[in-house]
C-alpha cells in the first residue's frame, strides 16, 4: 500500500469524531513548566487505539494545546507518529481531552 493516497477532507470522514476515552494525565516536573510543558496525556481512541505521549503545552498567549508525538530521523526531518488530519480534528480532540480532564476552556489552571 502506497503512502501517496489522497487526503480526505473533513466532509469525507465519518462523523462525529470517534469517541475518546480513558484519558489520563501526568503532570510535568516543575523544572519543565517554564518551557510551557504542563504534562502528558494518554487516551483511547474509539476503544481501538491507545494514544500515549501527547504533550499538554501552554502557549505564550496562555492557551492550552496538545502537541502530538513525533521523531526525527538522522537527517533531522520530523516524522509525526500520530497527528490530527486538520485543524477541525485537532480542535475536536483537544475539546474531548480537556473536557475529560475537567479543563473545559483553555484558560483553565492558569
Amino acid at each position: 500500500m502506497s503512502g501517496d493516497s489522497p487526503r480526505q477532507s473533513s466532509a469525507d470522514r465519518a462523523s462525529p469524531l470517534a469517541p475518546i476515552g480513558r484519558v489520563s494525565f501526568t503532570a510535568a516536573p516543575p523544572s519543565e513548566l517554564r518551557s510551557g510543558l504542563v504534562g502528558f496525556v494518554c487516551c483511547d481512541l474509539a476503544g481501538l487505539v491507545r494514544l500515549d505521549g501527547i504533550a499538554v503545552r501552554r502557549t505564550l498567549g496562555g492557551e492550552l494545546r496538545l502537541s502530538f508525538p513525533s521523531r526525527r530521523d538522522r537527517a533531522g526531518r520530523e516524522h509525526h507518529v500520530v497527528r490530527p488530519l486538520d485543524s477541525e480534528a485537532r480542535e475536536a480532540i483537544e475539546t474531548s481531552v480537556f473536557e475529560a480532564l475537567r479543563l473545559p476552556d483553555q484558560e483553565a489552571e492558569r
